[in-house]
Formats: structure tokens, C-alpha cells, sequence
């Protein structure tokens, strides 16, 4: 007589193999979200830089538009510069916990043409990993 199914030998073997598997990919599963948590950053700044650039050089509100940043939000203004902003347009966006910023404070995009008012970068660094990436703007407004 000839039983089917599995020993309990065969199943531990089973659960022992795939317990050293999940122990290996679950660290680099971690590292990658912690990986993707900056790029989405850097991607949400580099869209809403964007943004200002085409309202500036549609003169959607009649004046440029720039962003300014703060030590944990930005803030997307219509206006000749962050002082003399249209408040009422203001579009504010909070960065993630673990992100600090340096680099530029306040870009500036001209009316009309949309450039901005100086070149720049920006650096966006994660504390958990200390991992950087930056957002370059050069004088033709290209953002990268």
C-alpha cells in the first residue's frame, strides 16, 4: 500500500528553505522602499517646479511664479517674488519626515518665458539612509 502526501521531515525541509529566503529579501525590500521614498520626493518637487514654470510663462495669474522652501513645506506662489505673492494661490506641500533639503530657497520663474531667474540645484537627502539626489535647473528652464 502506497500512502500520498508529504512527511513532516519533507515539510520542515520546505518551511526551513523558505524561511532562508524571506530572511535574504526582506532586507533588500526595505532598502528599496527606503530607496523609492527619495525618488518620490525628488519627483513631487521636480513635477510641481514644473507647474510654476507653465503658470509663469502662461501668465496665468499675470506674474511669474516660483516655489519656495521651508524647512519642512514648499509653497507654490504666483507673483514677482515670494514677498509679493498672491496669497490666495498659494499651494503649500509638506516633505516627508525623513527629508532635509539645501540648496535654493526661493525659485523664481520670469513671465512669459518661464526661465528662471537664476540657475540652481537643489539637494534632497534622506536622514535614514543619508542617500542624496539632486534637482538641477539650468538658464533655459530645463529641471533634471
Amino acid at each position: 500500500m502506497h500512502k500520498r502526501g508529504f512527511t513532516v521531515i519533507e515539510m520542515m525541509l520546505v518551511m526551513g528553505i523558505l524561511l532562508i529566503l524571506a530572511s535574504a529579501v526582506i532586507p533588500l525590500f526595505n532598502q528599496l522602499q527606503l530607496i523609492s521614498g527619495i525618488d518620490a520626493t525628488k519627483q513631487e518637487l521636480v513635477a510641481d517646479l514644473r507647474l510654476a514654470q507653465r503658470q509663469a510663462a502662461a501668465a496665468t495669474y499675470g506674474a511669474g511664479a516660483g516655489i519656495h522652501i521651508a524647512t519642512s513645506t514648499y509653497t507654490i506662489y504666483s507673483g514677482d517674488s515670494y514677498a509679493m505673492r498672491n496669497f490666495s494661490q498659494d499651494i503649500v506641500r509638506e516633505f516627508s519626515s525623513f527629508v532635509t533639503t539645501s540648496g535654493f530657497t526661493d525659485m523664481q520663474f520670469t513671465i512669459y518665458t518661464g526661465f528662471p531667474a537664476v540657475t540652481s540645484s537643489f539637494i534632497i537627502t534622506d536622514t535614514r539612509t543619508m542617500s542624496t539626489d539632486t534637482i538641477y535647473i539650468d538658464s533655459y528652464g530645463t529641471i533634471y
